[in-house]
């Protein structure tokens, strides 16, 4: 039997949650998945879609590589800004 190959790379997964909430993101080389889980649940769910250039742009403009920021709120605010708007 073969190994599955993974279909998206990790790209971004704060060790600490907001408020019980965990979030990462996921990419497919052209697309980027922000995810959510919440207290409650055990699985990852799909909250927003995004181009992988804007998740390139988000991520530089808020240091989300940096191995010191660990900090889930501007992940969590990429996700609420859609609910605000309505879409998700």
């Amino acid at each position: 039997m073969s190994a599955r190959k993974a279909k998206h790379t990790l790209l971004y997964q704060p060790n600490r949650s907001l408020d019980g909430h965990s979030f990462r993101a996921i990419s497919d080389g052209s697309t980027v998945k922000i995810q959510e889980r919440n207290p409650d649940e055990s699985k990852y769910v799909t909250a927003r879609t995004i181009s992988k250039e804007d998740w390139d742009a988000f991520a530089s403009s808020n240091d989300l590589y940096n191995p010191y920021n660990d900090n889930p709120s501007h992940i969590a605010k990429l996700v609420q800004s859609d609910r605000n708007e309505g879409r998700i």
